[in-house]
């Protein structure tokens, strides 16, 4: 046609389609090739990333364990011997990654010279300060395994220490304070106002929490504190009643004189008490939280300065009347802050749990 040759034009034809469907072949093997290379990436992309949120979960698991470990630590008492590892167990279950519950590898506990003490597994040693947890996550990976010779499990671990100290600051918040020497003991009747009957407990012994008076209930305000013994530590002219003056106690600590108002109404709380039921900025009477009150000594000068000051400790207030209140002395009180490594255990007072790097 038109003098062109038809079996050529044909032949021609044949060839482009030839052609055409080889390059379609090659674009379906460098596809293929590609998506493989692709889903190895995005497979191993998926194994690191989860293997590092395992690694994240791990060390989340012993830094809370460490902690609660700790804080077991810190609540012990010789009337109720316990362990760690239960609290640190129950701990692990709290902090699962997915359905994976981290293991305890070691759990033990560690002194003030960071020296291993006992296993969690054992009643708190009395040299116990601390506890040093390591923990393991095991899962299973999703794509590496396919692929000859990849581990078909990952694991990843945590270690945490963390240790009970003494603390250095905390709100002096309490508008009560305490005779140390002569505390009027209401543990037996908490309701009472008989004064002829008063059993009076030393709280302090030195400058530590006597062990026999945590847990007791004492009578901290009461008009009628020195007809209970010397619950009034031999205040100037018989006058204190349990009541401080807050407006000028303020930033005073151990070893200064506190003043105490001699009529008026209790004051409200001057701080926060970060800790367990801890009173808040404001709080008033009736009060039922917790307040770090001052302990005072003895003092039978004519000083008209106020009492002196040897101790804090917490104590939860409560009213009986609205006139009188009550204050139960607690343990170790948990509270938030810094901290220093002179903690002992049984002398009482506030702390602070913290992690240990």
């Amino acid at each position: 046609m038109n003098g062109q040759n038809p079996g050529k034009f044909d032949a021609l034809k044949i060839d482009d389609t030839v052609e055409d469907g080889a390059h379609k072949g090659q674009v379906i093997a460098l596809f293929a090739v590609f998506l493989i290379g692709l889903m190895s990436i995005l497979g191993l992309a998926t194994d690191v990333g989860y293997a590092m949120a395992a690694k994240r979960a791990a060390q989340g698991a012993a830094d809370a364990g460490a902690l609660n470990g700790a804080r077991m630590i810190a609540r012990y008492m010789d009337a109720a011997p316990t362990s760690a590892l239960p609290e640190v167990t129950l701990t692990m279950g709290q902090n699962k990654f997915g359905a994976i519950t981290p293991t305890i590898l070691t759990c033990q506990y560690i002194g003030s010279g960071w020296n291993v003490v006992g296993t969690c597994n054992q009643n708190v040693p009395s040299s116990a300060a601390g506890t040093r947890i390591q923990t393991k996550v095991t899962f299973d990976t999703f794509f590496m395994q396919i692929f000859p010779g990849a581990p078909s499990t990952i694991s990843a671990t945590g270690y945490a220490k963390a240790r009970v100290e003494r603390a250095m600051t905390y709100p002096t918040n309490a508008p009560v304070m305490i005779c140390g020497a002569d505390a009027w003991d209401v543990t037996a009747n908490p309701a009472t106002t008989d004064v002829s009957g008063a059993i009076n407990r030393t709280i302090l012994s030195g400058s530590a929490i006597s062990q026999t008076a945590i847990g007791k209930t004492f009578r901290i305000v009461d008009p009628a504190l020195h007809e209970a013994g010397d619950a009034d530590c031999g205040s100037f002219d018989d006058r204190f009643t349990g009541v401080a003056d807050t407006n000028n106690n303020a930033g005073k600590g151990v070893g200064s004189r506190f003043k105490y108002l001699t009529s008026g109404n209790i004051q409200t709380t001057t701080a926060k008490l970060s800790g367990p039921d801890g009173c808040v900025n404001g709080a008033a009477a009736p009060f039922d939280c917790v307040m770090v009150a001052p302990i005072a000594s003895r003092d039978e000068s004519t000083s008209t300065q106020g009492l002196q000051i040897v101790a804090f400790a917490a104590f939860h207030v409560s009213s009986v009347d609205g006139v009188r209140f009550n204050a139960t002395l607690l343990d170790d009180y948990i509270t938030s802050g810094k901290g220093q490594a002179s903690w002992c255990r049984g002398c009482g007072g506030i702390v602070v749990v913290r992690l240990i790097w």
